[in-house]
């Protein structure tokens, strides 16, 4: 599966391709500064060697959590104490409703499409009911169809392209809570959205 191949060194392989890119710019920090989000616990799913974890903790004074393909297996001193290795579909490693807002860092568009169930029931099982889901990902419109590309680094694997905040937004609990269109990066338009979820509304009362 597409995931295996990141899980077992491709997630390592795009760090290193990408190490002096990161950090450049964080249109999902600066989204929810001007949301005025003000989390007390975070999680980002796809974090790569942690460099937005560590500037969440510093802005936020809050617990910080990441998980990622590139973490290293094996305890390394060099490697972030809050980081994971594993993927979107299994966050075995934090309890129900831990976190107020999870953060999906530029990560869904190379998961394998048969995981988007389990990276929606794992996504929804960790974010606390009046927590905030926020997606950075390309730019797409809403009324494009669903496509891919095949992924240059490595044979087998594809890009997927679509509004990934569809996968949650099946679901009544999750309303969009607002959206920006990044400024772009190198030859492309990203797009930072987020969900918020917020069960006790999720239903008309009616006699």
């Amino acid at each position: 599966m597409q995931r295996d191949a990141f899980v077992e060194g491709e997630g390592q392989m795009w760090l290193s391709r990408n190490l002096h890119d990161l950090g450049k710019r964080d249109p999902v920090m600066e989204a929810m500064e001007q949301w005025r989000i003000a989390p007390q616990s975070i999680l980002e799913v796809g974090c790569s060697n942690g460099w937005r974890v560590e500037r969440l903790i510093d802005r936020y004074r809050c617990k910080v959590k990441g998980i990622d393909p590139a973490v290293p297996k094996l305890p390394h001193p060099t490697v972030f104490t809050n980081l994971h290795h594993g993927h979107a579909g299994a966050l075995f490693h934090y309890s129900n409703s831990e976190f107020d807002t999870v953060i999906y860092g530029f990560c869904l568009y190379l998961c394998d499409p048969s995981d988007y169930p389990s990276i929606v029931k794992e996504g929804d099982r960790v974010l606390a009911d009046g927590g905030h889901l926020i997606i950075h990902d390309f730019a797409v419109p809403d009324d494009e169809t669903p496509w891919r590309t095949p992924y240059k680094h490595k044979e087998g694997i594809y890009s997927h392209h679509f509004t990934f905040e569809d996968l949650w937004l099946a679901f009544p609990q999750y309303k969009i809570f607002d959206e920006m269109i990044a400024d772009g990066w190198r030859d492309f338009h990203d797009r930072v959205v987020c969900l918020r979820k917020d069960v006790s509304t999720a239903f008309e009362e009616r006699s």
